[in-house]
């Protein structure tokens, strides 16, 4: 007898039961996925919503600034400077200079002889005369870009000057940071220095309304290199350059204002002044003047400690090892020349320095970049192509104050301890400025290029 397979009622259940669970599972999962879907697409709809809202503000705010712009350009317009009136503006502001020039220059009544005759020869432009010559003109029109640069990073004017050899004299230019330009031709050479001197003094009167109240003056490259400008701008600061290049020069003159005071840490001071007569002998080659050498180093050991500062010993290895850690090295009456340092230090030969002997640390002085004060006999002397200063500052040194001739021990003692004191609180530029008014001593030039 056959019977149908029939499924069981208890295994019917759990089927019906697990298709059910099935289904509402599938169910929740579309349902979830129609509220993601749901979800998205209104979140989409408010970004954009939010986009556009963004980009119609920044439309308004567009349109409000043009409306502005559009609103001041008359304005604008009204004050903004005409070239043609502002060249106008300068023509007539170098006129006028001229003119003031021409009168401080003018013979008085009291006024005789040569400086007469010199006097009423003299002629005053403000653009370059006819006898300038070209290698003149090119040392004009860099010296007219330091002062291009020291306009734009400084706000007060400064001016500077330059003397340049003609076939028939010499013209002197001066020129301001504000642009115009002042030429003296003098119808005689300026040689040698004291002749130089001489004249510049007999000038100084046309010089001095050239120059006004601008400072620093920057003496330019020219002739009359080894005339010392200070004994005719006494009541100037004074820079000096070794080189017409000009190039950097108003970024390392700010550098110079922005070194940092001296202090123990920043100053070192190297001791080169024979103070026995082992070191006397290591230094001349005789021990002669041993006793006079050991009174000029007590003197000037006093100085220091009424300073606040202690020596180092006056070797080469102490002025290396300086140049290249301290912000301000000062070294003291250092027998030698522009081109050789003999030092006491250490005993009993003592030591030399040569200039060659910078190159092997020029890469650490570069970043260094110290003042270097040269209590020093001839130390920026021109009579060789290189000395001290010259040096010092192409291997990277921000500035040189130093001599170009032999000193005076007792004159520059003086200033040296005038300068310890006044260096604590001022900038290098001012504190030896200052120091020259007090002590009366103009020995040391500062050399920035």
């Amino acid at each position: 007898m056959s019977t149908s397979m029939q499924p069981q009622p208890e295994r019917q259940s759990s089927y019906d039961a697990a298709m059910q669970q099935q289904q509402q599972q599938q169910q929740q999962q579309q349902e979830e996925e129609e509220q993601l879907a749901i979800s998205q697409a209104i979140q989409n709809r408010q970004l954009a919503e939010k986009a556009a809202e963004e980009e119609r503000q920044r439309a308004e705010q567009a349109a409000a600034e043009q409306a502005a712009a559009a609103q001041r350009a008359p304005e604008r317009a009204a004050t903004a400077p005409d070239p043609c009136a502002v060249e106008e503006e300068q023509q007539r502001r170098a006129a006028e200079r001229v003119k003031e020039v021409r009168e401080a220059l003018r013979p008085r009544m009291i006024t005789l002889g040569q400086k007469r005759k010199l006097l009423e020869a003299l002629q005053v432009t403000a653009e370059a005369p006819e006898s300038l010559t070209e290698d003149g003109r090119g040392k004009c029109e860099r010296m007219l870009h330091f002062l291009a640069q020291t306009r734009r990073s400084d706000a007060k004017s400064q001016a500077a000057m330059s003397i340049h050899k003609t076939a028939t004299g010499s013209v002197i230019h001066v020129a301001d940071s504000e642009g115009i330009s002042v030429f003296i031709e003098v119808p005689s050479g300026l040689d040698p220095v004291e002749v130089a001197r001489q004249l510049l003094k007999g000038l100084k009167g046309g010089l001095d309304t050239a120059i006004g109240d601008r400072d620093p003056l920057t003496i330019f490259n020219g002739e009359c290199r080894a005339l010392n400008f200070k004994t005719i701008f006494c009541d100037k600061v004074t820079l000096r350059t070794q080189s017409s290049l000009s190039d950097g020069l108003a970024a390392r003159i700010a550098a110079l204002k922005a070194t940092v005071p001296i202090t123990e840490e920043t100053l070192a001071i190297v001791d080169g002044i024979p103070s026995n007569a082992t070191q006397t002998n290591s230094v001349f080659e005789t021990a002669e003047r041993a006793a006079d050498w050991s009174e000029i180093a007590a003197r000037w050991k006093e100085a220091t400690q009424n300073g606040g500062f202690a020596t180092q010993p006056g070797s080469a290895g102490e002025i290396l090892n300086a140049l290249q850690s301290k912000k301000h090295v000062l070294i003291l009456i250092a027998h030698g020349d522009a081109t050789e340092l003999l030092l006491p230090s250490p005993e009993p030969d003592g030591s030399s320095l040569l200039l060659e002997d910078l190159e092997a640390i020029k890469e650490e002085i570069s970043k260094n970049k110290p003042v270097v004060y040269m209590f020093c006999c001839e130390s920026a002397s021109f009579n060789g192509a290189q000395n001290w200063a010259s040096e010092l500052l192409r291997h990277g040194a921000t500035a040189v104050y130093a001599p170009q001739d032999r000193i005076e021990t007792e004159n520059t003692r003086k200033l040296y301890e005038s300068f310890l004191q006044k260096g604590r609180a001022l900038d290098p530029l001012t504190a030896t400025y200052q120091a020259e008014k007090e002590s009366g001593c103009r020995e040391l030039e500062m050399w920035v290029a």
